[in-house]
């Protein structure tokens, strides 16, 4: 038997580059295998992410438990390194210097030049 499935759903994530919060979509599809298996002792038998996350074993009249699929789709989804806009993933933050230099920084270190900035500023 085969089970075709679909995840639809939506998150809040932080982004990568400027650590704003931003809602995101997930629609992904999984298909499951789900194979008969008619030994008593189930031990032998191999479970959900041995080889192949995608095929189940279950005894007949055994009702098929998918959770631990869906959570790993939504989990390989939304585990991939994501910015709140594509402006926001290329965009460099530009900091002026003394002599009106300007030095390019990536946006990962934006808010590590920010706590610098505050620490700065506290009183001693």
């Amino acid at each position: 038997m085969s089970i075709k499935g679909r995840v639809v759903t939506s998150l809040t994530k932080i982004c990568d580059s400027c650590s704003a919060p931003y809602c995101t979509k997930i629609d992904e599809q999984f298909d499951i295998t789900v194979l008969s298996s008619s030994r008593k002792d189930q031990s032998g038998l191999p479970e959900i992410g041995d080889s192949d996350p995608s095929v189940i074993y279950v005894k007949p009249g055994t009702e098929i438990d998918i959770d631990s699929s869906i959570q790993e789709t939504i989990r390989l989804t939304a585990s991939a390194k994501s910015s709140c806009s594509e402006a926001c993933e290329k965009s460099p933050v530009v900091w002026k210097r003394a002599g009106n230099q300007k030095k390019r920084y990536s946006q990962t270190w934006s808010k590590l030049l920010d706590l610098k900035r505050s620490l700065d500023k506290a009183p001693s």
